[in-house]
């Protein structure tokens, strides 16, 4: 439809698609930036909210003054979805610090799993939005108007209220996030003074030298240095990637199977995908913010990074590959559709557990710094991964692909060695202050 719509060819729509892909490789080192500077959390969010309205009505533009086919209105098309990829990973890297500045440990997983997921919200919808709202070519533009009146009301709200930080930080980590009312001199007496304490427990040499000091660049190298952050960041990063281009690939992916897989059937199917995506990362994050699991985030992460590997191999074998014109496990249309949902829970419940790790593991780094480490390595993998898509498909390998980038990204998890330094600095800095 919209081919027919904007008179243009396939490829003119796969960049349309694909080029916010590329903006949020681009504005990396900004987006890094910025989060990691003073209200950097307030600024990013307030911006974003107001470059997605400016996106967003846009590309509404040449539908006012009929220009939809000229090379101008193509060209606000293309800066537009630009944008729109450049506010991406903004939105995907802020949930981590946001929840460490604003909620105390027993709420940061799930409140980031709510902040990560929330964009997968808006997935999930379009993919029954763009279905109902566009039959025609000439739908188009309600879908668009659609887009833009979303994205006015949430810049609107976000204008009115957004505090950069609250009235008093949950935590003694959420101070250093939010630079409020805490010294390095406190932070430090905090941690050193717990051997005065318990003289069982040993702060790590990185612990003690934990200080809101770190500038940008420093905590890019530590962040960027850290293997163990590397081995978990592009294994989950690599694998959420090509995920998320797979899921919303369906409609190529099952028709082979039978006519009972229609376009709508699977966009249905990319919905539930999505929706268990983030009901899985919910409950993980209830889950993982639970005082036991709380130091067992690395266990429960490998147990789900299993199972999603698992789901994962199953769909191939229930599919057509090059080596057989039929699936080598026929399974029926009920068990295809309950596969697709559980592969996506599994996957949901690794996000919290994936950026609170991968925050434990770089502390004293930003947060937001690790995180949008992963949102890179995401969108690289998912934008290599869409422009194989075609020749994978006709070579009845794409299956096969993402089942060998889902056990590699459990071999690379696997090796990685944790250490919970943000959650023993909140514990060691909450003792010291109540000893005081």
């Amino acid at each position: 439809n919209a081919m027919a719509y904007y008179d243009v060819p396939s490829n003119t729509i796969t960049w349309w698609m694909n080029i916010g892909v590329l903006a949020a490789v681009v504005v990396f080192l900004a987006t890094s930036h910025y989060l990691a500077a003073d209200d950097g959390l307030k600024r990013v969010c307030v911006g974003s909210a107001v470059a997605q309205m400016i996106a967003m009505v846009g590309r509404c533009i040449p539908i006012w003054i009929h220009a939809e086919r000229s090379l101008g209105g193509i060209v606000v098309v293309y800066t537009a979805q630009f944008i729109v990829g450049a506010v991406g990973p903004m939105v995907m890297a802020a949930p981590p610090l946001l929840s460490n500045m604003w909620f105390p440990p027993p709420q940061r997983a799930t409140a980031t799993a709510v902040g990560y997921l929330s964009n997968n919200f808006g997935s999930a919808a379009g993919f029954v939005l763009g279905s109902q709202l566009v039959v025609t070519p000439d739908d188009i533009p309600t879908l668009l108007y659609a887009h833009a009146a979303i994205a006015t009301l949430n810049a609107v709200l976000v204008l009115i209220y957004f505090p950069a930080q609250p009235p008093l930080p949950p935590s003694r980590s959420g101070a250093r996030a939010s630079r409020a009312s805490s010294t390095v001199a406190d932070l430090n007496t905090a941690t050193l003074s717990v051997s005065a304490i318990n003289t069982d427990s040993v702060s790590p040499p990185s612990l003690t030298a934990a200080t809101p000091t770190l500038s940008f660049g420093g905590s890019l190298r530590d962040v960027l240095g850290n293997k163990h952050f590397l081995l978990l960041g592009t294994g989950f990063g690599a694998l959420n990637g090509v995920f998320n281009v797979w899921s919303g690939s369906f409609d190529q992916i099952l028709p082979p199977l039978g006519a009972e897989y229609t376009q709508t059937t699977c966009g249905w199917l990319g919905c539930a995908c999505t929706l268990a995506m983030i009901a899985g990362g919910v409950m993980m994050g209830g889950i993982a913010d639970r005082p036991y699991w709380k130091a067992r985030m690395y266990p429960l992460l490998m147990v789900f990074a299993v199972l999603t590997t698992v789901a994962m191999v199953v769909f191939t074998l229930a599919m057509p590959t090059a080596f057989s014109d039929k699936p080598l496990i026929p399974l029926p249309f009920a068990v295809i559709c309950a596969l697709i949902a559980f592969s996506g829970m599994t996957l949901g419940c690794c996000v919290p557990l994936c950026f609170e790790l991968a925050a434990e593991v770089t502390f004293p780094a930003p947060e937001s710094t690790s995180a949008n480490v992963i949102v890179l390595i995401l969108n690289v993998a998912a934008f290599v991964y869409l422009f194989i898509t075609d020749p994978l498909l006709r070579k009845k390998v794409l299956n096969l692909v993402i089942s060998g980038i889902a056990v590699a990204a459990l071999l690379l998890c696997s090796q990685a060695k944790v250490s919970y330094k943000r959650g023993l600095f909140d514990n060691f800095a909450d003792a010291a202050s109540t000893s005081t």
